[in-house]
């Protein structure tokens, strides 16, 4: 399925002035009416659109079956989706919140720059690639953040729930961060970052599969502290 991200207008004049050139030969225009979905993750992927004049939301459908919002973009932000970036949101597609104006580069004209101009494909990509990876490593940690304090009441439930205690010993806590992140209402690697916070700190033993409580003093201390701040 393929993957949809963005970059911000000051990441996109980055790129090398002669990279963003030949980018911008290949590119045609295209317009758009408001309210009208231009992307969805079910079409193809390898295209880049960079949006002219107009507004524009990503969003990601979520697992039951709404919508959220990821970003907001205008002119000179750059969104799309190419097989050849690993990071994205998947789930994903775009709507125009206004008439919009757009440059578009399609697969057949990517798959031209990519054989004509080689190097100057492999340095668009690597830079999509790395720029995004910042985008979405500082969102996980913002996350994160309001993640936390309802994974450590979810994990606290599992420890003071009868149901889910044996011999008075509370039972191991399967590690299913895709579960997880369903319960939470976060994206996997959000809770991946909330567990690995609490390992460091010594309050869980996060291995086999299996995530174990080791310190509900600490753990429900943490919790309290996070629910007064709200």
């Amino acid at each position: 399925m393929s993957k949809i991200w963005w970059l911000q207008h000051a990441d996109f004049l980055a790129l090398a002035e002669q990279d963003r050139h030949r980018l911008l030969q290949l590119m045609h225009e295209a317009r758009y009416e408001a309210d009208k979905t231009v992307y969805s993750c079910t079409l193809p992927g390898d295209v880049i659109y960079l949006i002219q004049q107009g507004q524009v939301n990503l969003y990601q459908q979520t697992p039951a079956d709404t919508r959220r919002k990821l970003v907001g973009l205008g002119p000179g932000d750059l969104f799309g989706s190419l097989g050849l970036m690993e990071e994205g949101y998947k789930k994903g597609f775009a709507v125009t919140l206004t008439d919009t104006r757009m440059l578009v580069l399609r697969r057949q004209a990517f798959e031209r720059l990519m054989t004509f101009y080689p190097e100057t494909g492999a340095r668009v990509i690597g830079h999509f690639q790395q720029t995004h990876h910042a985008v979405l490593d500082l969102r996980t940690r913002l996350n994160a953040r309001h993640t936390a304090t309802r994974l450590y009441r979810l994990l606290l439930h599992h420890l003071e729930n009868p149901a889910y205690t044996l011999g008075g010993q509370a039972l191991p806590f399967p590690l299913d961060t895709r579960l997880m992140g369903e319960q939470l209402g976060c994206r996997p690697e959000v809770v991946q970052v909330c567990l690995h916070e609490l390992s460091e700190q010594g309050l869980i033993r996060c291995e086999d599969e299996q995530i174990e409580l080791l310190n509900r003093a600490a753990l429900k201390k943490k919790w309290r502290k996070k629910t007064q701040r709200i």
